[in-house]
């Protein structure tokens, strides 16, 4: 039987910290495979492969090509050009 998931009910917190992580990429970075390290820390195998490999590390969610003063700046400009009606 299909039961459809309803948003926000899956549980995305772990329970890795992040010196976890960065003991198990020195100790690959010190020449041990990423698998071996994996196992010896208990570490998921695919999140280790990332964090040595710099994969995924922007912020959650969708990337900004403004930074927040440009978008303000663009917002205030916007304002002023539907003030005169341009």
């Amino acid at each position: 039987m299909y039961v459809p998931r309803t948003p926000g009910t899956r549980n995305y917190t772990s329970s890795y910290t992040e010196a976890d992580f960065a003991q198990a990429v020195a100790n690959v970075n010190s020449g041990n495979s990423i698998r071996s390290a994996a196992k010896d820390f208990g570490k998921p195998l695919g999140t280790l492969y990332n964090k040595v490999h710099h994969k995924h590390v922007g912020a959650v969610g969708g990337q900004t090509t403004l930074t927040s003063d440009e978008e303000d700046r663009l917002v205030s400009i916007l304002k002023m050009l539907s003030a005169k009606q341009w």
